[in-house]
Order: C-alpha cells, then structure tokens, then sequence
C-alpha cells in the first residue's frame, strides 16, 4: 500500500529530499502504526511512502494523523499517544484507490478536498474506486475521463492544498510580527505588485510572475494581485499554476468574470472539457459585453465536441447577437452555424433510408424544338413555334449503406414532359433512369474528398413522329452509362469536381439510311469550379468547361462539342430566404460529317443568358422562378433560331431521416455540400484567438 501527502511544513529546504512521519491507527484494535514517507522531489513538498501491515484487511478500519511538523519529523510515538490520548489530534480525511492495482491512500486536509479527489478519480474509468475504503462515497462514473486527465487534475489539487498550507504559515508567521514590520512587509509587496503590473500590462509574464510570487510571500493576505498572477502564468502556458493562483482571486463583479473566463481557457486548452463549460457557463451567464461571446464560442466548441449540435449552435448564434466590433469572431462563429448544419445533415444522411424529391415546372417557350436524336437538347429542328409545356420530374432515393468513410445507394429518375399543344408531342420525352452510386470519403493530400462511381441505365420514348399526339410514347432509345466523379474541397470556401462519363446509347428508331443510325459510344468530361463568398454559401461564382465526343455509328449524329459556363448566386438581402442567380453558358458543336444537302458539316454556337429567383420556405419546399434567352448560330441556316423561356418551378423533398433543426440560413442551389463528415470537430471547427481583454 502507498500513502500520499503534501506539506509546505515539512519541505524546510528546498535543495534536498525531506522525510517525514504520519501515523496510522486501527480504529477496531487500537493498534498503532509509523510510516515514513520521503518527498517525491526536492522542494516538491509531495510526500509519499509505501507500507506493509500485518492486520486482517477484512476488519481493519485506518484513521490517519497527520502530526505537527516537529513529531512528523522525529516519529516519537510516545508523544503521538500522549496527544491522541488528550484529544489534540484528529484524524485527517483520506481518500483510497486503486492504482496500477495498488491500494493509494491519499490524505487532505479537509473533507472537501478528499471528495474532490474522490470526484476526480471516480471519473476515470480506468481508476477504479475502492468500495469500502475510508472517506469515500460510492455512485455512479458519470463523465468518464482519461487516466491521465484524472492524474494532472489530482497532481492540481495537491497544489492547491499545499499552496493553501504556504499561505497559513505564512499568515501565522506574519501575526507574529510587530506592527510596524507588518505595515513595511505589506508596504514592499504593493511596490512589487505595482511594478509587477506595469510588466503585465507590457506583456513581460516572466518578469510579472517573479513580482508577484515575492509580493505573494511578503504579504500572503492580500489576494487582490492573484488574478493578474495566475493570467501571467497562463501567457507562460504554466497551467497548473495559473489555476492554483486564479482560484486564490478574489470574487469580485468583472474580476470574477474574467477570473472564470482565464479558468475555461486553461481548462479547454488542458481537454478538460467539463470543467471548462462550467467556467464558460458562467461567463456567458455574466452577459459581459466582450468576455461573453467569446465564452459562447468557446461553449460552441465544447457543445460541437461532445455531438450536442443543436445547443452548440444556440451558443454561436449568441456570439453573432452579442459581440460588439469583434468581426473576426462573428465570421467565425457564422462559419460554424454553417458547418453545424452540415454536420446536423449528415447524421440525417447516415439514419436515413429512404428519400422523396419532386418537382413541378409550368413552362413557357417561345420555339420549341423537336429534336427526338441523342444529341443535345437545344440543337436541330426549331419549330419557330411557341407553346406551353409542363414537365414532371420524381426521384426516389433508397440508402443502401452509410459509413464515414462510403456511400452507396440505388436511385430511380423519372420525368415527363407534356405539352399544351399536341403539334410539339414530337418534342416532349418520357425519361427514365436507374443509377447505383458508390461513394469513397477520404482525405487527400490533407484536404476532404469523395470519389463516386455510377454505374446506370436509361431509357427514353418519345412519339417522334407524332403519330399519336403523344398519347402513346414508343422506346426510342436504350442506354448504360458509367461515371466516375471526384470532388475536392481546396479549401472551405473552394471546391473542385472532375467528372468523366461514358455511355452507350442504343438508338431504336426505324432508320432509313445507316447514316441517321444514332446509336453511338459517348465520352464525356467536365471540370467544375465552386467558390463561396461567405461562411453560409449563399453567395457563390460556380465555372465549369466540359468536352463531349459522340462516336454515332451513323455520321449524322457523330458530333464533338465544348461546353463552358458561369454562374454567380447570392442572396437578397431585403428579403428572407431568397437568392438570385444570373448565368452565361456556352456551347460549340461540330458535326464533322454531317451531309444536309447543303454541306457535309455542320458547327453550331450556342449561348445563353439566364437569370433566376429561388425561394426556400422551409427544409421541404422551395420554388424557382427563372427566365432565359438563347441565340443559337449555325452555318446552317434551317438550325439557326433566337429563342426565350420563362419557368416557375415547385419542389418537394421527404426523407425518413429525424430532423434535429432547420437551417438558419437558406441553402444555396449551387452550394456543394461538405465533401467529409467532421471527424474531429475540436480540430475541424475555426477556432479564433480568444480576446485577452481583462
């Protein structure tokens, strides 16, 4: 068995190892015992010594005294009897536990601090708490801790109580004094605790500490200098020490405030997470105009850390309504609501099943092409007509696998395009797809990416020759695709993709030349860029450039194109939850053997201007309202047209996922979502320098 004490008395001199004596006493038998205990360290003043009784374990019930320093120096025992005997001593307040499976017996000197140890160690879970030994209160481990946590906060409260032990010999060794050398002690102290201010205020820590430790031991009642004293030892990141000092500061209004906010500093930047929420609690509590945001965030982080999201971003919503010309802060707290909403959306992700989205478009366009080939929807067979159209789209989503690490999930696509006139039936398709994404997660070169592999199928019927005015839609075209798409988030507010396809298109149309045979191999790949403006990616300038080769069989439709874009969104700042967008896109299509009649190629140039309103209302519904203009120029001149479109679409999203919280922000269309679930959130969350104002 070992047995632990610290002692300012015995520690005499402070260049050698000191030895001392306490004595224990069997409470059934009355027997005695001495046990010598050496100090772990010179000028450590933590004493310690390891013992072997020879008493049945069973029965046997230890008191433990501690003598005054003259006996704990000698061991008389007779003199040990002779002041138990005349009620002059008391048994001190032992704490025991395991340790490296040795029975620890740690002794305080007052019932408070042995139940603090007791709390500390009871929430380790690799310390277990002895049941039936002396002092100890039995219960539940309620926050379990590391072992080496429990060590440092135990290693702390020995500081504490020998601090306190300093203090009072001190105090004692100064009432022995004359008037007059206490009034020149307490005179010289406020001389060094004047200068030692001063070296505060001039961030010269080193200097500070050394004043104030002097003045400290020259005037041991005055606390008013511990603050500053214990905030110089947290600059020297000598943490422990600060503690021990700030706990000796007096409670006094914005003292206390900042007393508490230094004691969460030390406290967070140890991992002593519990213990720095409660000082945070406090200060925020304290609505302090400078110190209180910057506990919340500091709150924020804890809350983050411990999955408690939806009170984490309750707490940097504070810092937003609260901080006063901290502009740094207030974009990093707005950068966390953000990610928290993020993090809030992948827990749903990771419980949900099954997912719904729909949407309803009522179109207006002034000429509607009838194109029923492979090629690109806006190419070939204007019209020079204009009509009404409303197209239908439903996806059905069924998560197949979550980790943090993969993704993978089958996904149905339908959609229907209908047309008010049934002279444009030839141009409205019926498409159906079924995809099987599979998604990778991982870090890349430090930074979060996603690596998906698609494999798909689609098919589409349209009534091409409008034999029926669309009421009957034959299977025009059957096709396998396989996507590989790489998303990489540069940086929070940059994302790359890089995508590239192929597909095989089987045409089913009744041809009758081998050159209108539309069946064809199709390769594709497209880069796109994504840069966000502001921590809600609300405001956002989204590039891409793309290259398709379609290898038809038939030359008619073998075509090459390139496909450049850009599209900038932000939001409205008069109006809640609406964001604008304006577009230019771009397109150049060579059909290097296309034989009109005319010539046997064919070049198209394409360009669109588009502009655009969205609406969120809730996390299920938005609606988009969007109008567009394009000139399409050919070489050819029966391809040439100049057409409008003005759309109002409805969506819809269901998912079986429980919602924890609806953003507090609108999402952002174009806004890419995050690339990797946060793994860390202490190291993940932007964690700005804490104000250091007093």
């Amino acid at each position: 068995m070992v047995v632990r004490y610290g002692s300012a008395d015995w520690n005499t001199n402070s260049h050698k190892i000191e030895t001392a004596f306490v004595f224990v006493r069997d409470k059934s038998t009355g027997k005695i015992a001495k046990i010598l205990l050496e100090e772990t360290a010179p000028n450590s003043s933590l004493f310690e010594g390891r013992f072997l009784i020879q008493w049945d374990q069973s029965k046997a019930a230890p008191d433990f005294y501690v003598p005054p320093p003259k006996l704990a120096k000698s061991g008389n025992t007779k003199q040990f009897q002779n002041l138990l005997r005349a009620g002059k001593l008391k048994p001190h307040s032992v704490f025991a536990h395991l340790e490296n499976k040795r029975l620890i017996y740690e002794i305080f000197d007052t019932d408070a601090q042995a139940e603090q140890a007791r709390k500390i160690y009871e929430q380790a879970s690799a310390s277990p708490v002895v049941a039936n030994a002396p002092s100890i209160k039995t219960g539940p481990i309620e926050n379990p801790a590391s072992e080496s946590t429990a060590a440092r906060e135990a290693a702390r409260l020995r500081m504490e109580q020998i601090e306190a032990q300093r203090l009072q010999k001190q105090q004692l060794e100064m009432q022995r004094m004359a008037e007059s050398a206490r009034e020149a002690r307490k005179t010289q102290a406020a001389e060094l605790a004047a200068n030692a201010s001063k070296d505060y205020e001039q961030s010269e820590y080193q200097k500070a500490v050394d004043e104030f430790h002097q003045a400290s031991e020259l005037d041991p009642e005055n606390h008013t200098y511990y603050f500053k004293y214990g905030v110089s030892l947290y600059r020297l990141k000598k943490y422990d020490d600060a503690l021990v000092a700030l706990q000796l500061a007096p409670v006094s209004g914005m003292t206390d405030t900042a007393k508490n906010y230094y004691m969460g500093l030390i406290h967070y930047k140890l991992n002593e997470l519990t213990d720095a929420s409660d000082s945070f609690q406090r200060v925020r509590a304290a609505h302090e105009p400078k110190l209180s945001p910057a506990a919340a965030y500091y709150l924020g982080l804890i809350e983050v850390a411990q999955n408690k999201l939806p009170q984490a971003k309750e707490d940097f919503q504070y810092v937003l309504d609260n901080s006063q010309n901290a502009p740094g802060l207030d974009n990093k707290a707005e950068e966390n609501i953000e990610r928290i909403d993020a993090m809030m959306a992948n827990q749903n992700v990771a419980r949900r099943k099954w997912a719904i989205d729909a949407s309803e478009s009522l179109i207006y366009d002034s000429d509607i092409l009838l194109n029923p080939n492979n090629g690109a929807a806006s190419t070939g067979n204007p019209s020079n007509q204009g009509g009404g159209r409303v197209d239908t789209n439903l996806e059905l989503t069924r998560q197949l696998y979550y980790s943090d690490s993969a993704e993978f999930k089958a996904v149905f696509n339908g959609n229907y395009m209908w047309s008010f006139n049934s002279t444009f039936a030839a141009g409205d398709p019926t498409d159906l797809t079924f995809d099987l994404p599979y998604t990778l997660k991982s870090m890349w070169h430090g930074k979060p990416s996603r690596l998906t592999f698609t494999p798909g199928f689609e098919t589409l019927a349209m009534d091409y020759n409008n034999v029926s005015g669309g009421t009957s839609r034959p299977d025009i075209m059957d096709g396998y695709t396989g996507e590989v798409d790489w998303q990489l988030q540069n940086r929070p507010d940059w994302y790359s993709d890089t995508m590239f396809s192929i597909a095989h298109d089987n045409s089913l149309l009744v041809i009758g030349s081998p050159v209108y045979n539309a069946t064809a191999w199709m390769y594709t790949v497209m880069q796109t860029e994504s840069k966000y403006f502001d921590a809600k990616k609300q405001t956002a300038l989204v590039g891409y450039a793309g290259f398709t080769y379609n290898a038809a069989l038939g030359d008619y439709y073998a075509y090459n194109m390139i496909d450049l874009g850009v599209i900038y969104s932000a939001p409205i700042r008069r109006f809640k939850n609406v964001l604008w967008d304006a577009a230019i896109t771009d397109y150049r299509m060579v059909f290097p053997n296309k034989n009109n009649g005319v010539q046997n190629s064919e070049t198209d140039d394409d360009a669109t201007l588009t502009a655009g309103l969205t609406k969120i209302v809730n996390a299920h519904w938005n609606g988009i309202l969007t109008a567009s203009y394009t000139t399409n120029s050919s070489d050819v001149p029966a391809s040439q047209y100049n057409k409008y479109i003005v759309m109002a679409t409805v969506n819809y999203h269901w998912d079986d996922a429980p919602i924890n919280t609806e953003s507090s922000t609108p999402a952002n269309p174009l806004a890419t979502p995050l690339t990797n679930p946060v793994t860390n959130p202490l190291n993940q969350m932007n964690n700005p320098l804490a104000p250091q104002n007093n």
